[in-house]
């Protein structure tokens, strides 16, 4: 989970016998999510965080699933290929990349280049991963699937 911030998602991800990396470039943002984890008495052999960039990792077809919601929106879009090429080398062949498509509309319509958040869609996503990725699945989000005010499409990618 790049940009993992507070840890939150970490949880429900890593059930199942799954172990979760948290991943997040802020030393603050990965203490809050030690305390978060800490404060629920969570397993630490369940997940681990590393205070890196996204875009050093290190491992080459390491991870077989990924997890990204408010990443990629938080980045430059002049980012947004470097975005895609990483998680085309992290995952593994047949790897699941699960994305949550948000925001959906501009953070200021008249520029929407604006940000962050920087305004996503499906198809901008698409353009990015079309190379290495496959879209598998895509389903809009009902208003009691998303956080309040977030309108979000749910997007499964599996790596070529």
């Amino acid at each position: 989970v790049p940009g993992c911030g507070r840890g939150y998602s970490l949880v429900p991800l890593s059930q199942g016998n799954r172990f979760i990396v948290g991943l997040d470039i802020s030393k603050t943002a990965q203490q809050s999510a030690q305390d978060y984890l800490n404060s629920i008495s969570y397993a630490k052999d369940k997940y681990k965080l590393i205070n890196e960039s996204f875009f050093d990792i290190k491992q080459n077809d390491e991870y077989d699933f990924a997890y990204d919601y408010t990443f990629l929106c938080a980045l430059e879009p002049l980012l947004r290929t470097l975005w895609a090429q990483t998680y085309s080398r992290i995952l593994k062949k047949g790897g699941k990349l699960m994305t949550v498509v948000f925001p959906l509309s501009a953070y200021n319509p008249k520029d929407p280049n604006s940000g962050p958040p920087y305004t996503l869609s499906v198809e901008l996503i698409e353009n990015l991963l079309s190379s290495h990725f496959d879209k598998i699945y895509e389903k809009k989000l009902n208003d009691n699937e998303h956080h309040p005010n977030r309108p979000s499409t749910f997007v499964i990618w599996q790596k070529k």
